[in-house]
């Protein structure tokens, strides 16, 4: 209530932040969780003043031009690569969603490797590691591991 009198629900700005929300999920998402909040159980008020928070905080973020480019250009790189997506709130004055022209030129020409498979064998003959038998140990001993380790400190 302000001035006496009822608002409505402020529509526009509510959809703008949940539209913020859900682009940048992964962000919004893993930075809820570092804070201790799971913004799936939150009544939808306190989720969208978590997320208005996060709004805010991200906004502010850069202090400088240089940091909001190299920000903006990070997460076009991001969530192009990792999510298939277009970064969308990248600042419009720069060139944000364009990468440096060296690096660009290096990523056309980068071939993603061969996936590696963790359980085949290696070509050519395996090398077999000798068995190492466990130490044994005497606990009545000054020396329990004999004169593989030192004694404890306590002796």
């Amino acid at each position: 209530m302000v001035g006496r009198n009822v608002l409505g629900t402020p529509y526009e700005a509510a959809r703008a932040l949940l539209d913020w929300a859900v682009d940048l999920w992964p962000y919004v998402n893993g930075k809820s969780i570092t804070c201790g909040v799971d913004l799936k159980s939150l009544a939808a008020p306190d989720m969208l003043d978590v997320i208005h928070f996060l709004f805010e905080e991200d906004m502010h973020s850069s202090s400088t031009s240089e940091q909001a480019e190299a920000k903006d250009k990070s997460r076009s790189m991001l969530y192009s690569n990792l999510y298939g997506k277009v970064y969308k709130y990248a600042s419009k004055g720069g060139s944000a969603n364009q990468l440096p022209p060296d690096i660009a030129a290096e990523m056309q020409d980068y071939d993603m490797p061969t996936p590696v498979d963790p359980f085949e064998r290696s070509q050519g003959s395996p090398v077999v590691k000798p068995f190492v038998p466990a130490t044994s140990v005497d606990s009545g001993s000054r020396l329990p591991f004999g004169t593989a380790l030192e004694a404890p400190l306590g002796h």
